[in-house]
């Protein structure tokens, strides 16, 4: 098969904190409840300003949401994923992606191979610096926007959105 596209990124720290970010952050639903979390807070704001009525629970819910469940989970989720890669694959774990026109291809330096059907891909996210395959078993595959050798994020996209795959 000839190679459209090809893609070289290394899973490093700076990869970790970025995908906890989108998936922990900036994830809809997570957005949707810390959206809620504020309007809870300037709902009881109001109550003690104008009703003089006050309910420390809520009150206190949204902070403590913040910075024990959400930051927390954060950083430990980004500690814990940190510890795991460099147990398992050692220092930056290099990923090459080699997309055909039938799939997929990531070749990891640890000499794994993981091939990715396109009927198996349910939409694509875009990070910063990062490309994110979500399939339908919720596995997120990477690619880096910057690491084309072949081809180009811009061309890249377009392709998948050729291919069917919904890009957000």
């Amino acid at each position: 098969m000839e190679i459209l596209f090809k893609n070289t990124f290394v899973k490093t720290e700076k990869w970790v904190k970025e995908l906890n970010k989108r998936t922990l952050l900036k994830n809809p639903l997570w957005i949707l409840f810390h959206l809620l979390c504020f309007f809870i807070l300037c709902w009881d704001l109001y109550k003690l300003l104008f009703l003089h009525k006050i309910d420390i629970l809520l009150l206190l819910f949204v902070p403590i949401w913040w910075l024990f469940i959400v930051l927390m989970a954060y950083f430990k989720s980004s500690k814990v994923t940190i510890k795991r890669n460099k147990e398992i694959y050692g220092d930056n774990l290099e990923v090459i992606s080699e997309v055909t026109n039938d799939s997929i291809k990531q070749i990891s330096s640890n000499g794994a191979q993981i091939h990715i059907y396109y009927d198996s891909i349910k939409k694509v996210c875009l990070t910063k610096n990062y490309i994110l395959l979500h399939s339908k078993a919720n596995l997120l595959y990477t690619l880096s926007k910057n690491g084309f050798s072949v081809g180009n994020e811009e061309e890249f996209l377009k392709f998948l959105k050729n291919k069917g795959i919904k890009v957000k």
